[in-house]
């Protein structure tokens, strides 16, 4: 009964319209601020891998909750992704002489 008294008076209605509508624009403004954080913490995961990304999965992972071992493997071996191993090349050496010495010369 409260609530059909305040909004019989114009100006109450008034406040909650202007209510609703502070509301919504915080709402959004959030969902942006939020998005735009996420990209800037997936962009900082791409060059800095023990930065904030790896400090926020390290805090999740030391609660003390179990947690799917599956799931833990998924997680590093994102952070953590493999790769394949390469050849090196090897350089010929001109004008250079490998002397062999035994274990006793270069202790000497």
């Amino acid at each position: 009964m409260r609530t059909n008294t305040k909004r019989a008076n114009g100006q109450s209605t008034q406040d909650h319209e202007e209510y609703k509508e502070a509301k919504r624009n915080l709402t959004s403004l959030i969902e942006k601020a939020k998005a735009e954080s996420w990209k800037r913490l997936l962009e900082e995961v791409q060059q800095d891998t023990f930065g904030l990304g790896y400090k926020i999965v390290t805090r999740k992972l030391v609660t003390g909750r179990k947690i799917d071992r599956e799931l833990v493997k998924a997680a590093v071996a994102e952070l953590f992704p493999c790769h394949p191993d390469f050849e090196r090349e090897s350089l010929p050496l001109k004008n250079c002489k490998r002397q062999q010495k035994s274990l006793k010369e270069v202790k000497r």
